[in-house]
C-alpha cells in the first residue's frame, strides 16, 4: 500500500512563491495586452463605450498609475490572486508519495500562475476564478457556520466579477460552481429550492454588473455584438452556394460598406479565423498593408444600422440554418485545437546572446528558458480541448479502472460539463480563434481531476484506521 504524506506547507508555499517572482520578472519588461490596453482608452474617451465589455472598460480604465504603472499594477494584483488562489486550493491537501503526483502539482502552478498573468480578459477571468475557489475550499476549515457561509458568499462573488469580464459564459460558471462543492462537500446534497436560487444567481449575476456597470458609468452602445454578426454574415456570403442567404447576408452587410465595391472585394479580405480582417479592427489583420478594409464598424449609438445588421443575421440563420450550422462546424475545428500558436523565443534569445553578451540579452535569454515549457505546450497545442480529449481516452484505454476513479465522480463529470458547455457557447460567438479563450475549461478539469486524485487528511486517517482493524 502506499503510504499518504502531507505536502508540507514550506513546500507549497515555497513553489507558489517562486514561480510567482519568476512570472513577475519575466512579465515586468513586457507592454500590456492589446485588447485591455483598447478597454483602457475607450474608458479614457469623452464618449466612452462597451465595445469590449462594460466591466472590462471600466476596470482597466480605473486602474491608477502610481509608483508602478497600471499595467504592473495589473500584473501584481493578477498575480497575488492567482498564487494565493492556488496555495489555499492545495494547502490542506495530502499527496501520495508519487513524483506523478508532485510533478502534477508543480505543472498545475507553473501553467495557471503564467495564464493567470496573461493581460488579457482570460487572464483575470481566470485569476479571479482561482482566488474565489481557494477562498471556497478553505472555508471548509472554519468552524463556525456563519462566518463559513459568509466567506463563501464572499469567494463566490469573486468567481462572478471574474465571469462578468465575459458574462454570455455564466451557462458554465453553474457547472464549475457544482463541481466546486463537491469537491469540498462531497457527502453534503444542496436542496433543490436552495440549488434553483444558486443557479439563478450565477446565471444572471454576470450579465446584472456588466448592464448595471454600463448604466453607472454612462458608457456608450458600441454593440459588440455586433462582430460574431459581421463574422457570421461573412462567412455566408463567401461560402454558401444558397442564393437567398448569399443575398440576405449581402443586405446586413451593405449597411457597414465604406466603398461601393466592398462587396466585391470583401471575400479577398475575409479569413475564417477572425473578424477583424474585414472589419480593420487591427491593420495588421489586413491581408495587405494599407489596404482599405471593406467593412466599418457601426458607430456608436447608431441603433438603426445595428438593428438592420441583427435582422439580416436573424433572417440568414433562421432560413438557411444549415449554412449557420457548417459554418461553426468550421469554426469549431479551430476551437477544438486552440488556433493559437507561437514561435519559440528561447531560440532567438540564444542567438541574440551569442552575437552580443549583454546583461539585456543574458536576461532574455533566462526568461525565455523559464517560458519555454509553456511555448512549446501552446505551439504544440498541448492545452486544446482536443489534446484533453486524446489524454483521457488514452489513459482511460490504459488503465479501465479509471471510470471507478474519476469519470464516475459528480464533480470531475460537472467539470466535463462546464467544459461542453465552454466549447459550445465559445463555437457559437466565434469570431477569432485566439487559443486562449479555451485554456480555462481544460486547464479547469485537469485541476478537477488532480484534486480529485488527492484524499484530504480526514479521509486518509479513517483509512488508514479500517484497513489496521482488518489486519
Amino acid at each position: 500500500m502506499t503510504k499518504l504524506a502531507p505536502f508540507l506547507f514550506w513546500k507549497l508555499w515555497l513553489a507558489v512563491l517562486s514561480i510567482s517572482v519568476l512570472v513577475v520578472i519575466a512579465k515586468w519588461p513586457n507592454a500590456s495586452g492589446e485588447d485591455i490596453t483598447h478597454s483602457r482608452e475607450f474608458f479614457q474617451q469623452d464618449l466612452r463605450s462597451d465595445f469590449l465589455g462594460s466591466v472590462g472598460t471600466v476596470f482597466y480604465g480605473l486602474i491608477p498609475n502610481g509608483f508602478f504603472s497600471w499595467y504592473h499594477n495589473l500584473l501584481l494584483l493578477q498575480v497575488l490572486f492567482t498564487s494565493v488562489g492556488f496555495y489555499l486550493i492545495f494547502k490542506n491537501r495530502t499527496f501520495a508519495q508519487s513524483k506523478i503526483r508532485n510533478v502534477s502539482l508543480l505543472l498545475i502552478l507553473y501553467f495557471g500562475i503564467i495564464l493567470g498573468a496573461a493581460q488579457s480578459r482570460d487572464g483575470i477571468m481566470l485569476a479571479f476564478s482561482v482566488f474565489g475557489i481557494g477562498l471556497f475550499l478553505a472555508s471548509k476549515n472554519v468552524k463556525i457556520s456563519s462566518l463559513r457561509f459568509a466567506i463563501s458568499v464572499v469567494a463566490w462573488f469573486i468567481v462572478i466579477l471574474g465571469f462578468s469580464f465575459r458574462p454570455w459564459l455564466s451557462i458554465s460558471l453553474v457547472f464549475i460552481f457544482l463541481a466546486v462543492w463537491k469537491i469540498r462537500d462531497q457527502n453534503k446534497s444542496i436542496s433543490r429550492f436552495v440549488l434553483i436560487g444558486v443557479i439563478f444567481v450565477l446565471l444572471s449575476s454576470p450579465m446584472i454588473i456588466d448592464q448595471s456597470t454600463k448604466k453607472i458609468w454612462n458608457l456608450q452602445d458600441a454593440y459588440p455584438q455586433q462582430i460574431v454578426m459581421i463574422h457570421d454574415l461573412t462567412a455566408t456570403y463567401c461560402w454558401s452556394v444558397n442564393a437567398s442567404s448569399v443575398k440576405h447576408a449581402a443586405e446586413g452587410l451593405s449597411a457597414l460598406t465604406t466603398n461601393p465595391e466592398a462587396l466585391r472585394e470583401i471575400c479577398q479580405f475575409f479569413k475564417p479565423n477572425t473578424w477583424q480582417a474585414v472589419s480593420g479592427f487591427i491593420p495588421s489583420a489586413l491581408p495587405t498593408k494599407g489596404m482599405v478594409a471593406p467593412i466599418k464598424l457601426i458607430d456608436l449609438n447608431d441603433d438603426s444600422r445595428y438593428q438592420k445588421l441583427q435582422e439580416e443575421w436573424f433572417h440568414v440563420i433562421s432560413r438557411d440554418p444549415f449554412t449557420y450550422i457548417q459554418n461553426h462546424m468550421s469554426f469549431g475545428t479551430q476551437v477544438l485545437i486552440s488556433g493559437e500558436s507561437r514561435n519559440l523565443s528561447v531560440v532567438e534569445t540564444a542567438q541574440a546572446l551569442l552575437e552580443d553578451i549583454r546583461l539585456e540579452t543574458s536576461f532574455n535569454f533566462l526568461v525565455s528558458i523559464f517560458e519555454s515549457p509553456y511555448e512549446i505546450v501552446i505551439s504544440l497545442h498541448l492545452l486544446s480541448p482536443l489534446a484533453f480529449l486524446i489524454f483521457l481516452i488514452a489513459v482511460y484505454v490504459k488503465d479501465r479502472k479509471l471510470e471507478s476513479q474519476f469519470l464516475r465522480l459528480a464533480s470531475v463529470r460537472y467539470a466535463i460539463l462546464a467544459f461542453i458547455s465552454w466549447m459550445a457557447l465559445t463555437i457559437l460567438a466565434f469570431a477569432s480563434d485566439n487559443g486562449r479563450y479555451t485554456y480555462q475549461p481544460v486547464f479547469f478539469l485537469y485541476l478537477v481531476m488532480l484534486l480529485e486524485s488527492i484524499k484530504l487528511p480526514t479521509e486518509y486517517f479513517k483509512k488508514e484506521s479500517d484497513l489496521n482493524h482488518e489486519e
